[in-house]
């Protein structure tokens, strides 16, 4: 099943309240303290890292796009869960980190957000969704349309100076002539920097 624009819309919309309601919860923890967890899923440092802030963002998310997900009929992929296979078999799937950089959140950083994506089955992203709850940025965009953050059209703009290099802030690089290293904190914090 194709779904149509109108359909991308409807859970583009609810995919924005989810990430802001997700994001507010972060913020609550970063204020009022967190707890933090151990997982076993990776091999470094960043993959291992959970805190209840990670948990309580996932249930909200999933809170609000469980009827969508239903309604129709999507695979679901979230970080803090079990992988169901879902996503191999459905023709879209929600893809979501409910707190990317969760290290530099931990940390006391700005480097992290909220990610939801809606994912063909063949593994082409056709809804983004990234919001940073530090400075209130929420970027959307359905697949061969426009990019918006907080509502606004952002334009590509080229750029022929600034060259500079987007790095995970524990990363000890060696300089490169002419390029400025910028550290942020996790992958769509950095992505959303470009």
């Amino acid at each position: 099943m194709e779904l149509k624009f109108n359909q991308l819309h409807e859970i583009l919309k609810e995919s924005e309240k989810a990430a802001v309601e997700a994001g507010n919860i972060i913020m609550n923890f970063k204020t009022g303290g967190f707890e933090r967890l151990e997982k076993i899923s990776g091999s470094s440092l960043a993959s291992n890292t959970l805190t209840n802030a990670d948990l309580y963002s996932q249930k909200a998310i999933l809170k609000i796009l469980n009827p969508i997900i239903v309604k129709f009929d999507l695979g679901l992929l979230a970080e803090e869960s079990l992988d169901d296979n879902s996503r191999l078999i459905k023709d879209y799937f929600f893809a979501i980190d409910p707190l990317d950089g969760t290290k530099s959140f931990i940390e006391k950083d700005y480097g992290f957000a909220v990610s939801i994506a809606l994912v063909s089955r063949e593994g082409y992203p056709i809804i983004g969704v990234v919001y940073n709850p530090v400075n209130k940025n929420l970027y959307t965009s359905i697949k061969g349309h426009r990019l918006f953050r907080n509502g606004l059209e952002l334009k590509k703009t080229p750029s022929l100076g600034n060259k500079k290099i987007i790095v995970d802030p524990g990363n000890k690089l060696n300089p490169v002539n002419g390029f400025e290293y910028v550290q942020y904190g996790g992958a769509v914090v950095n992505a959303i920097s470009v």
